[in-house]
This record gives structure tokens, sequence and C-alpha cells, in this order.
């Protein structure tokens, strides 16, 4: 299971596709974000399910990584209240930016 998530993980990240990702526990289920965005490939995961190399990588849970062309383009990471303090619309405006969208 650690193998195909790894393998799913490395070749999302090197689309050109915005692909947001967030990373959480089990035991912190409370406080993953509800997210339903638009122009990007969305991807949650348990840490537990994930490969050493990328757990090595968190730092703290929950975390929402976006990627284009293979390159982190943004990393939210939780605070000390394991929470992230983060909206879904700025999440969303940064996605149109990176996808080249003018901001109205």
């Amino acid at each position: 299971m650690r193998i195909a998530v790894f393998l799913l993980f490395s070749l999302l990240v090197h689309s050109q596709r915005v692909t947001v990702y967030q990373i959480n526990a089990e035991w912190n289920s409370k406080n993953t974000l509800q997210l339903n965005l638009k122009d990007c490939k969305y991807i949650y995961a348990d840490i537990e399910d994930l490969a050493r190399k990328i757990k090595s990588q968190i730092k703290s849970l929950p975390t929402i990584l976006i990627y284009k062309e293979g390159r982190n383009r943004r990393q939210y990471m939780a605070g000390i209240d394991m929470k992230l303090n983060v909206r879904e619309e700025e999440i969303q405006n940064f996605i149109q930016e990176l996808n080249g969208e003018n901001k109205q």
C-alpha cells in the first residue's frame, strides 16, 4: 500500500496540472479541512499510509502542499493547535493564480 501511494504521489507531482495534497493523521481527522477545490487535482492522505521518505518531510499535521510542474509552490502547515489556519477561498485563489487566471 505504501509503495502504491508513493508512486501515485510521485507521478502526480510531475504533472503540469495543479495538484493539492492534504496530509493529516487518523488520530487528527477532526482537523481535516473539507475542501471542494476547482481546476486542480485534489488528494487526501493519512500520514500513516505514506512512505517513510514523504513522512520525513512533513513537520506538522495537517499540511496542505500545492504542486505545479513538479515543484512545491505553496505549503500550509498547522500550528500548535493542530489546525490549518487557511480558508478554502485563499487556496482556490492561489490555484487560479497558478493556472494563469486573472483575479477579478
